[in-house]
């Protein structure tokens, strides 16, 4: 049974996912990978595969369960957020680090709830996707 612990665990991995790959703080795979050269470099190509790897299948689960329309609605949802955020002060949107996290939470928030759409969806209006039904 898909519960709102699921939902946090997607959400929450896809979150870290592209906080992982970039964020402002300078932590992160995008600031260790444009360092000097120190000798990590199969490493650093490892990592990059693996963040690569993640985040296509994320994308993939994103766009089969929600579509084109389905992402843009939750981006345009997710900004009109934000925006309400910079509306009454809580974010600074003139400070390059907090749009670069915003944007960072917006795209990740998007791909984990579009791991997790399905479930809902499901939940919400009881219609089962055709490769949901077992077949014997």
């Amino acid at each position: 049974m898909f519960d709102t612990f699921n939902f946090l665990n997607r959400w929450l991995i896809s979150l870290t996912v592209v906080l992982a790959t970039y964020n402002s703080s300078g932590y992160s795979y995008y600031h260790w990978l444009v360092r000097p050269i120190d000798g990590d470099l199969p490493l650093k190509v490892t990592v990059g595969v693996l963040l690569l790897f993640l985040i296509a299948v994320l994308c993939q689960a994103a766009w089969r369960s929600m579509g084109a329309i389905g992402i843009g609605i939750n981006v345009m949802f997710l900004t009109a957020c934000v925006w309400i955020l910079v509306d009454y002060g809580i974010i600074d949107m003139g400070d390059p680090g907090a749009a670069a996290n915003a944007t960072a939470f917006i795209i990740g928030s998007t791909l984990g709830w579009g791991t997790s759409w399905s479930h809902q969806r499901t939940r919400l209006c009881g219609q089962v996707d055709a490769k949901d039904v077992n077949q014997y």
